[in-house]
């Protein structure tokens, strides 16, 4: 999902996330990938993002997400 629209297409997660990490993106599940700029809110379970998503942080990606926060 972009800020105009929502873009799907298929490629390998670590791919992507290879792609992608340079650019501020951060993995936060195994099926989402998200830009750190339009992180409104964060906590140890998930991340609201600026157009009001919700979504899950996964167990294995908590201890990175924590590390993010601290910055």
């Amino acid at each position: 999902m972009t800020t105009e629209a929502e873009v799907q297409f298929y490629k390998n997660m670590h791919e992507v996330i290879t792609e992608v990490e340079k650019h501020r993106f951060v993995p936060i599940h195994k099926s989402f990938v998200v830009n750190y700029d339009h992180i409104v809110k964060l906590n140890s379970k998930e991340v609201e993002m600026s157009n009001e998503a919700i979504l899950p942080i996964s167990r294995q990606m908590r201890k990175s997400i924590e590390e993010i926060r601290m910055c």
